[in-house]
């Protein structure tokens, strides 16, 4: 395999060639220069610059000319790269060939070109355009055949031609897609409204009404009046002697809130109801934080519930939620 050859042929193809342990060879122009009155036209030359990029171009070049793997084209340029090398340092040159060769002087490594190196970039392609001549026109107006107007054909009997509809203008506006999209809006909304209503429902608890038990008929009796030493008489209360017992709920939380209601619960007897307990709901959706109260008269019940509202809980939820 004559890896000098390939290195000459990847040159003139991309201008230039890295060589491991070598450098860069770079084919460069120079300008035009004057030769007394003669212009010489601009000629190339080979630069070596010890410096370059690392890459696998030149082995995918060898492989694919060689039709051999990659890594063989590596191990051929790595061997190729040290014996020139140890050429050079035996003071030998590396010839590339039609090229140059690489040389060593003072322990430094050259490039230098050969002098009958003659090297023409390829041509560009182009398109050729044709220019269309103008052909002279005699006299004035239209006396050269090809500058007059070509006659127009005459149907006599032909009815005139209606004028061409003006295109209506499309409007920009996708009236399917604006009523798609509009619907698809109520059925969210319509959505949400359902959702908030079933969460307030949920929310909200069946209110027990102070019902108080009838009065009996010795209870009904009017009791008599009697005389006392003041000399005031009195009626007996119709409810006297009754006590209720009952619970009232204070808050409610729903059963992914159970932290909240603990808090809340522990509030409750830091303020001094020591006696609220916390109880489920019978489908166990929510948690009921509830007082129990014992032996309360029903005149007293209401100022009992307008108490509690004004120092736990401003809001209808408080109600009384079951009698015992």
């Amino acid at each position: 395999m004559d890896v000098a050859k390939y290195i000459g042929l990847f040159l003139l193809k991309n201008n230039f060639v890295y060589i491991h342990g070598l450098g860069n060879l770079e084919l460069r122009k120079k300008p035009a220069t004057y030769e007394g009155d003669a212009l010489k036209p601009p000629t190339y030359d080979v630069q070596l610059t010890p410096s370059g990029s690392i890459d696998d171009n030149l082995a995918n070049f060898i492989a694919n000319n060689e039709q051999i793997s990659i890594s063989k084209a590596s191990n051929a340029l790595r061997e190729f790269s040290i014996q020139a090398k140890a050429d050079l340092q035996a003071g030998k040159d590396v010839e590339i060939p039609a090229i140059g060769k690489f040389t060593e002087t003072n322990g430094k490594i050259s490039f230098v070109t050969n002098p009958a190196f003659n090297y023409t970039p390829p041509s560009l392609p182009v398109i050729k355009v044709a220019t269309r001549q103008s052909e002279p026109v005699f006299g004035s107006g239209f006396n050269h055949p090809q500058q007059r107007p070509a006659p127009q054909p005459v149907y006599p009997n032909m009815p005139p031609q209606p004028e061409p509809y003006p295109e209506e203008s499309r409007s920009s506006i996708n009236w399917l897609r604006v009523g798609i999209a509009a619907g698809v809006l109520i059925l969210l909304l319509v959505a949400v409204y359902f959702i908030i209503s079933y969460m307030s429902g949920s929310n909200a608890t069946k209110e027990k009404p102070l019902v108080l038990p009838p009065p009996s008929e010795e209870e009904q009796t009017v009791a008599p009046v009697a005389e006392d030493t003041s000399g005031a008489t009195s009626v007996n209360d119709p409810n006297a002697g009754i006590s209720l017992s009952f619970d009232v709920k204070l808050h409610g939380y729903q059963a992914a809130n159970v932290a909240g209601a603990i808090r809340r619960m522990k509030e409750l007897k830091m303020k001094g109801y020591t006696s609220v307990m916390m109880e489920p709901t019978e489908d166990s959706s929510m948690f009921l934080l509830l007082l129990p109260v014992e032996g309360i008269s029903p005149a007293d019940t209401a100022a009992l519930i307008d108490s509690l509202r004004q120092n736990v809980n401003n809001s209808n939820i408080l109600t009384i939620y079951r009698y015992r």
